[in-house]
């Protein structure tokens, strides 16, 4: 199954509603580093360290079973 998650939001998501970064990836059914590599990716963007002409897409999409 294919998913997509935008950075951005999964950054702000577990910005204001997560302790732990493992909180968010068992909440998303998603590893710990894809986490951390949504959470990254989702602060550049939003605090504009990069621009979206750096990266294909803020969303990545993820098959999960």
């Amino acid at each position: 199954m294919l998913r997509t998650i935008n950075a951005v939001e999964f950054y702000i998501d577990y910005f204001n509603n997560y302790m732990t970064v493992q909180a968010i990836a068992d909440v998303h059914g998603i590893s710990e580093d894809l986490a951390h590599y949504l959470i990254n990716l989702g602060r550049k963007l939003n605090n504009k360290e990069i621009f979206l002409d750096d990266v294909k897409d803020q969303s990545i999409i993820i098959n999960y079973n």
